[in-house]
């Protein structure tokens, strides 16, 4: 069973490599980013910002080796000042002007979506990814496992949302009951959300 640990920042590159490798092909960033070559060089810039948003102002976990991570947040909105502090605020430039217009319509919407299933206090699970050889290892479940512990604890809910069919039993194994399904307007990416469920 791989060990979970909570990271600093210092990690965050790390992260964003791993993160980038697993989302290469996840459908909203083949939509933001369409060519390929082009996603590969641009998405562990964008990752490493956010793990590093995640452990300065929420929760950046991995697994021992840095096999996988996962990012928490504990508010959905994301300041303008911590974004900046984080690195996010270079986003027009990592993304480009095409492809930060997608990614900013597709989080408008994804958002309201969010807002519409939770609006009280929460855990959300921005992302988790492990690294495409170790995948099927079972390091995404313990990935999991100390974040809903220490929710269940608090008693807060865990959110998330999932663009892939296949990632829908994987949830629903490791705790969360599906909540809604969907699709987006502007990329036509099927969505899944799901809340943690009560034990």
């Amino acid at each position: 069973m791989s060990e979970i640990a909570r990271l600093s920042e210092n990690e965050a590159d790390a992260a964003g490599g791993v993160l980038a490798r697993a989302f290469q092909d996840d459908p909203p960033f083949v939509h933001f980013l369409p060519d390929a070559a082009g996603r590969a060089s641009i998405l562990p810039a964008f990752f490493s910002r956010f793990a590093r948003y995640g452990a300065l102002f929420g929760e950046l976990q991995g697994a021992a080796g840095g096999r996988g991570f996962a990012i928490w947040l504990s508010e959905h909105e994301m300041s303008s000042e911590r974004m900046k502090l984080a690195g996010l605020d270079e986003l027009p430039r990592i993304f480009g002007e095409e492809g930060l217009g997608r990614l900013s319509e597709f989080l408008a919407f994804m958002g309201k979506v969010h807002h519409g299933a939770m609006s009280r206090k929460h855990w959300y699970l921005a992302f988790i990814g492990v690294e495409p050889v170790h995948q099927g290892q079972w390091i995404g479940s313990a990935l999991l496992r100390p974040m809903l512990a220490r929710a269940d604890a608090e008693g807060l809910p865990c959110y998330l949302e999932t663009f892939l069919d296949s990632n829908v039993s994987f949830y629903k194994k490791n705790g969360f009951d599906l909540t809604a399904e969907g699709v987006e307007p502007t990329s036509k990416c099927r969505y899944w959300t799901f809340l943690s469920r009560k034990r």
